[in-house]
């Protein structure tokens, strides 16, 4: 289940893109001024599974281009037309453009008779290291599955965060 809230009155957003073993994470600080490109964001990546160890890592706070969210949302979107077309489809890696997330979706199920149980392999990595362009990256994150549902509800979330810099 994606989940989309505002957590104060601060203007501060969760928007949580949830697989079966692990929480995506973003922490939006949505600007004051109208007609923003860019809102302070951090990246968490959090293991949900009670089988294995518990991980959490977060990215630094970075400024997010409202751009990255649309090409995300148009990257999931693609995949899923994709994946029903060739259920062994799988996506490049996309990156934002500050080099602090990863996602790449992967081959996965698909039926067109019961949608509830279409899903895809999705691996999610977190920067947690890299401070300026001439540093090393070190990037945490993990691979489990989501459902098309899930995928579907997290872009439907990711638009109503973009509908806030309009």
């Amino acid at each position: 289940m994606s989940v989309l809230s505002l957590l104060d009155s601060s203007n501060r957003h969760l928007l949580v893109m949830s697989t079966n073993g692990y929480n995506l994470k973003f922490y939006f600080q949505v600007p004051n001024t109208p007609k923003s490109s860019f809102l302070d964001t951090i990246v968490e990546f959090s293991t949900k599974v009670e089988s294995v160890q518990k991980v959490s890592v977060r990215s630094q706070k970075f400024s997010m281009c409202f751009d990255d969210l649309r090409r995300l949302s148009n990257y999931l979107k693609n995949h899923l037309q994709n994946i029903k077309n060739d259920p062994d489809y799988e996506s490049h890696t996309f990156v934002d453009y500050n080099l602090t997330y990863q996602i790449q979706a992967l081959c996965g199920e698909y039926s067109c008779s019961d949608y509830n149980e279409n899903y895809f392999s999705i691996c999610s990595m977190v920067n947690i290291v890299k401070r300026s362009p001439s540093s090393s990256a070190i990037y945490i994150g993990g691979e489990s599955t989501i459902s098309f549902l899930q995928t579907e509800e997290f872009i439907l979330n990711l638009k109503k965060i973009i509908s806030l810099a309009n």
